[in-house]
Order: C-alpha cells, then sequence, then structure tokens
C-alpha cells in the first residue's frame, strides 16, 4: 500500500502508463491480425474460384471421356458388323458357287 496519498497518485499513474502501453500494443496486433484475416480471406475466395474451374475442368473431362468411349463403342460395333458383312458375302459366294 502507498504511505502518502502522493505515491498512491505516483502508483496508479504507473499502472496506468502500462495499461496505455499494453493497450497500444494491442490495437498494433489487433489491426496487424485485421490485415492478415482480409488477406487470408482473398486467398480463400481465388482458392475457391479456382475449386470452381478445376470442377468445371472435371466435368468437361468426364463428358468428355464419356463421349470418346461411346465413339470406341461404335467403332467396335462398326468393326463387328463390318465382319459379319463380310462373312455374309462369303456364304453368298459359296453358293453360288
Amino acid at each position: 500500500m502507498a504511505k502518502t496519498p502522493r505515491d498512491a497518485v505516483d502508483s496508479l499513474r504507473m499502472h496506468i502508463g502500462e495499461l496505455t502501453t499494453r493497450y497500444t500494443a494491442l490495437m498494433e496486433r489487433c489491426e496487424h491480425l485485421d490485415v492478415l484475416l482480409q488477406e487470408k480471406e482473398k486467398q480463400i475466395l481465388c482458392l475457391q474460384e479456382e475449386l470452381e474451374r478445376i470442377h468445371a475442368r472435371y466435368k468437361n473431362l468426364a463428358m468428355a471421356q464419356t463421349v470418346a468411349l461411346q465413339e470406341g463403342d461404335v467403332a467396335a460395333a462398326r468393326s463387328r458388323f463390318e465382319k459379319l458383312v463380310r462373312e455374309i458375302d462369303k456364304c453368298i459366294s459359296l453358293l453360288n458357287e
């Protein structure tokens, strides 16, 4: 405890000075963290946009792959059909002999 009123006032001034210093430091840190938060929010937005672009690309590639597989099926079916036509032609030519 303070011995005199003057000591009490000096002690209060010292504590107020410490609190003011702490407050200033905390405000600076808060401003710094606000800046970091804004940067991270921008980064998140950019990454979300990139993710959307990647999803769209993936859907396009999946569609292209599906179409390519269907075209491959068409080619295989055409090949089987041509083979059957050749066999029929052979049979007809054997019958004509």
